[in-house]
């Protein structure tokens, strides 16, 4: 994305519960921080909170930062997961609208996929080939652990232990998942 940024907002699925990243993206054995491997956070990790106009931050100045527009905090690149509480049944859904060109794309699905992950890049990772330039917002349906691949997301882990489902068993047998994807032009007066 060039230096004209375009502007979005998103919303969540609704009756949801949501946390910030779960860990630094590095092996177990060498968790420091993400800013060695060339990237910079700016919310706190482990964190579970309720809205994504409200999310805790690690800066004591600033407790909350806004995840519900984009861009926002330029030199940061930050990973949520939003899911469906348990005992909900019935659809889910996730948008976004690009409010300076007027359009909007939405997933409706079922709870096969019960989170979707926020990946928010605003020029936060530092390392090649993206050297500060990586400008992005990605919605991504999905029964995961954060970004931390099959071996975490099918063992217990902080969401599998709050009844988040983060794997499933397919065992050779058949594997069905509904879901739907869709974009259209958004009406300029209308206040998404």
């Amino acid at each position: 994305m060039s230096a004209s940024f375009r502007a979005f907002r998103c919303s969540a699925l609704p009756y949801c519960r949501s946390w910030a990243n779960s860990s630094p993206r590095m092996p177990a054995s060498r968790q420091t921080s993400r800013s060695e491997a060339g990237e910079y956070q700016s919310l706190q990790i482990r964190t579970e909170f309720a809205a994504l106009d409200s999310v805790p931050s690690i800066f004591k100045y600033l407790p909350a930062q806004d995840c519900s527009s984009y861009p926002a905090r330029r030199g940061f690149t930050d990973l949520l997961q939003l899911a469906n509480t348990p005992d909900r049944n019935g659809p889910a859904w996730t948008s976004a609208v690009n409010t300076a060109e007027s359009y909007v794309g939405f997933s409706l699905k079922i709870l096969v996929l019960p989170s979707t992950i926020v990946w928010i890049e605003n020029h936060g990772r530092y390392s090649s080939p993206w050297n500060g330039r990586n400008c992005a917002l990605g919605l991504e349906d999905a029964c995961t652990f954060f970004d931390r691949g099959i071996p975490e997301s099918s063992q217990e882990n902080l969401l599998s232990r709050r009844r988040i489902r983060t794997h499933h068993d397919l065992n050779g047998s058949a594997f069905a998942i509904r879901y739907i994807q869709g974009g259209r032009r958004r009406r300029r007066d209308l206040d998404v």
